[in-house]
């Protein structure tokens, strides 16, 4: 049965999935609306739908601690993949899109992973 503080992370992993998806979402669109190119359209949303889909992985898994520790390291993948390719303009744009929701730390500090703090969000 899940408890008060579980239930809470859970939705605070939903709420910040939600803002993530509908950040990455945006950012693919003006990219596919931008280009004239099929190729970059179609890349564009198999990346959206990859993001989305790892989120929403994440966030609904069964166990709250556990999907927080996987959304915090899916966001700095994300992010560290996406800084390697900054010189890519449209890689800038999609890192440029989820700053905003990563800048704001979504994730409260201070939950625990198996009795250990976790001390670090995304």
């Amino acid at each position: 049965m899940d408890t008060a503080p579980e239930v809470e992370l859970q939705q605070e992993l939903q709420r910040f999935a939600t803002q993530f998806t509908d950040r990455i979402t945006q950012a693919t669109e003006a990219l596919e609306e931008s280009s004239h190119r099929a190729e970059v359209r179609h890349e564009a949303l198999r990346k959206n739908l990859r993001y989305i889909a790892a989120a929403l992985e994440i966030a609904t898994g069964p166990t709250a601690a556990i999907n927080l520790v996987d959304m915090i390291v899916f966001v700095r993948l994300s992010r560290a993949v996406l800084e390697r390719h900054t010189f890519d303009h449209r890689a800038r744009r999609l890192l440029d899109a989820i700053e905003p929701v990563l800048a704001r730390r979504p994730l409260v500090i201070g939950h625990e992973v198996a009795g250990v703090p976790v001390e670090a969000a995304t």
